[in-house]
């Protein structure tokens, strides 16, 4: 997903796609974790690391991913890019 580019990395370089992933988890589990990761415009990755959902986050979730992509964009502070 396109976000409103921000500057990170060493060196500092801007970075303009956010790439989100949930990580597999048992059909019993009671939370999640995402694997997150921004890339510039070329594609060169840039920063990545790993969110943990809580227990009432993983609850919410419920069938729509768009939730998922909004409470990533939120706990690492980025904004999705509105064309």
């Amino acid at each position: 997903m396109k976000i409103k580019p921000i500057f990170t990395g060493i060196p500092q370089q801007e970075a303009t796609d956010l790439l989100i992933r949930v990580m597999p988890f048992e059909t019993d589990a009671k939370t999640c974790s995402l694997y997150w990761a921004v890339s510039s415009e070329e594609g060169q990755q840039l920063s990545d690391g790993n969110l943990g959902l809580t227990e009432q986050e993983f609850a919410e979730w419920g069938q729509s991913n768009l939730y998922i992509e909004e409470l990533a964009l939120e706990k690492l502070g980025l904004t999705r890019k509105i064309d």
